[in-house]
């Protein structure tokens, strides 16, 4: 199962892939506290699809980010915690 974040102008989808099919999706506006947002919003992607964080294999960012930029670095922060 992989995680895909793709970052678009003003959100960010989550998206749960298995193999080549989507299992589950969801959008997030980008705002004040994104952090606690994309953090709820994953819990329960992966609730509805009855699945648990273990399942995931993989994480992928795509999208244009600034690395300085905070979004960035919450992303990027959120993605090396899931690969552990």
């Amino acid at each position: 199962m992989i995680l895909v974040i793709k970052i678009q102008r003003q959100s960010v989808t989550l998206r749960l892939k298995d193999g080549p099919k989507s299992v589950g999706e969801t959008t997030l506006t980008i705002n004040r506290g994104f952090d606690t947002v994309l953090i709820t919003a994953l819990d329960k992607l992966l609730r509805r699809n009855k699945l648990k964080k273990l399942f995931l294999n993989r994480v992928h960012i795509l999208g244009k980010m600034k690395p300085e930029a905070v979004l960035g670095r919450v992303l990027t922060v959120f993605a090396e915690a899931l690969n552990l």
